[in-house]
């Protein structure tokens, strides 16, 4: 399912259908649709009876650190959800690390995760990204280019060579 900017006002009534029992959605595609944090928060709170989503595009919208924490919690409940993207919004370090530590202490299976072009991300993440590269062995690419992570920084993901991890940066 995709849905345009244009679709607004309804976009909470079409959330809601995401918790009935006959929904089916396999991939829901919400970028550029100016969501916020709140917006996720609702989005969130109607997936929890979802079992069949595995993947969610939230990209170029103005979801920030609240809006990461609430989606870090549904990837640990939503074990089919397998693909999340949240390049282009204002996520900084928090909803970052809200990730790794959901993602490092879980049996969650989200295998592809994207920060890029979330520009408050800094190398402030990297200890704690490199302890849930370790710890996870689901996560198989997390996005990080166009973030303000430095050289240095960049540098130490890029050696991370556990398991089958790739770091994109």
């Amino acid at each position: 399912v995709s849905m345009s900017e244009q679709d607004i006002p309804s976009v909470w009534a079409q959330f809601k259908k995401l918790s009935e029992p006959a929904c089916k959605v396999k991939e829901l595609m919400l970028g550029s649709m100016k969501l916020c944090d709140k917006d996720v928060i609702v989005l969130v709170k109607n997936l929890e009876k979802n079992g069949s989503l595995t993947r969610l595009s939230l990209e170029d919208n103005n979801i920030g650190d609240k809006g990461a924490a609430a989606l870090a919690q549904c990837v640990i409940a939503h074990t089919k959800l397998k693909e999340l993207y949240l390049g282009s919004n204002s996520i900084t370090d928090a909803g970052s690390l809200a990730f790794a530590q959901s993602l490092a202490n879980s049996n969650a299976q989200l295998q592809t995760l994207s920060f890029s072009y979330n520009k408050g991300i800094t190398d402030n993440c990297v200890e704690e990204w490199k302890k849930t590269l370790e710890a996870n062995t689901k996560l198989k690419e997390l996005y990080l280019s166009a973030t303000s992570l430095s050289p240095t920084a960049k540098q130490l993901l890029a050696d991370q060579k556990l398991f089958n991890n790739r770091v994109i940066l």
